[in-house]
């Protein structure tokens, strides 16, 4: 299912393959691919978010779909450290199109994911929620907001396997409108919370696509509305804040000259240290440059991120901060069909090398401030949509890694001690 009320998706043409490659030494710094299996029998298939509670410990979630595209099922994979492993996930009942978007992992053995369920061609759209307790995963039973026809959930941000807050849109497809929705997970349930709506012109939109929460009582979801409907491409970005009781709608500042712009991820380190990312363009996004904002606790402001070389039309889709001072951004390069990664070092934000064709990364996770994983999708042979996983290894790490490497391998065969009568 794509994105209700989204900006167009482009088609990304394969240009070489790297979906298939794995990194030639685990102990080199930068960015290396690993491959990701497809489920079995799978036309089509996409990783949409991923969490990692340790270096070694990473789950990835989002769906695969039929030859026909009128079939779809939720995916998860779980990499540990060395390669990915395919999990089996339950499919709502009468759900004929499922696919999970956004996943939080507290632990190795506590993950919640969350996402959409729909009929056939999505016409009737419910939210969706599983949790994995380290054996399987299972369906959570989730609340939509009543008398619309389409909730989804789109991002989750857990504090603890009992605290976790789940951030998406109810729409009216009819009307073509839409409002955001946030609900609370407490360990036992799933219930709805009351969202504060920007100010909207009537047959106004929004929708929410990220959140994080530093505390129990300190969250930051970021998304993007519609406030004239009718004129399309014109995207104004906002921000809701939790502060234990209530949300509130925050005001995003935008780049001069900018006409659209979107937030689609947000990571918190702090509730007074927030990174969100995502696009802005001054021509309705014919072309985009990435979009990085700042929250220090009171309000949000521009950072600079340099763009690649035109024509490539980068957008960032996530972020992910171990630190205030590490955080890495990924998305694509529209036009030149590239991955698209970027990394703030306290400072300045830089483009980092990733020499990948052919797909779009929707999701990172930083276990550390020297340990990153991204997913998305790439093109295979065929030209059909596979999955993609990439692994960012910080200096650092890699000397650390390859220093372990060579004791080991010059290490002398152990011997047993004998003692003389």
């Amino acid at each position: 299912m794509a994105r209700w009320g989204s900006r167009a998706a482009l088609t990304i043409a394969a240009c070489g393959s790297l979906l298939g490659a794995t990194a030639s030494a685990a102990t080199a710094a930068g960015w290396s691919y690993r491959t990701a299996p497809d489920p079995p029998g799978a036309a089509q298939a996409r990783l949409a978010g991923v969490s990692c509670s340790a270096p070694g410990a990473c789950t990835a979630v989002g769906g695969a779909t039929s030859d026909n595209g009128l079939a779809g099922s939720t995916l998860a994979e779980r990499w540990n450290g060395t390669a990915w492993a395919l999990q089996t996930t339950p499919v709502p009942s009468g759900a004929v199109q499922s696919e999970l978007r956004g996943v939080s992992c507290r632990s190795a053995v506590s993950c919640i994911a969350v996402g959409a369920g729909g009929n056939q061609f999505g016409v009737v759209t419910t939210t969706l929620a599983e949790r994995w307790d380290g054996h399987a995963w299972s369906l959570l039973s989730t609340p939509n907001a009543p008398d619309q026809s389409d909730t989804e959930l789109q991002s989750v941000s857990c504090t603890s396997p009992s605290a976790c807050v789940a951030v998406g849109f109810f729409a009216n497809s009819a009307a073509m409108t839409a409002s955001p929705v946030a609900e609370r997970w407490d360990g036992t349930g799933w219930s709805l919370q009351s969202v504060s709506i920007p100010e909207l012109a009537p047959g106004g939109a929004a929708w929410l696509y990220g959140v994080s929460c530093a505390t129990q009582r300190s969250c930051i979801a970021v998304g993007y509305d519609n406030p004239q409907p009718g004129q399309a491409g014109f995207l104004v970005p906002f921000s809701e804040r939790w502060n234990g009781t209530g949300w509130s709608v925050q005001r995003v500042p935008v780049p001069a000259g900018t006409t659209s712009a979107d937030l689609t991820s947000v990571s918190c380190t702090a509730p007074t240290a927030c990174t969100a990312a995502g696009s802005s363009s001054t021509n309705g996004f014919i072309t985009s440059v990435p979009l990085a904002e700042r929250w220090n606790g009171t309000a949000w402001s521009l950072q600079s991120v340099p763009g690649p070389r035109a024509p490539s039309t980068p957008s960032l889709n996530g972020v992910s901060c171990a630190t205030p001072t590490a955080c890495t951004g990924v998305g694509t390069r529209f036009s030149s069909s590239e991955g698209l990664a970027v990394r703030w070092n306290g400072s300045t934000w830089s483009v980092q090398s990733l020499a990948a064709s052919g797909i779009t990364l929707n999701g990172v996770s930083c276990a550390t401030s020297l340990s990153c994983v991204a997913v998305g999708q790439g093109l295979d042979s065929s030209g059909h949509s596979t999955t993609f996983a990439a692994g960012w290894t910080g200096p650092a790490t890699a000397r650390t890694a390859r220093h372990r490497a060579s004791r080991r391998a010059h290490r002398p065969p152990h011997r047993s001690a004998h003692r003389s009568g």
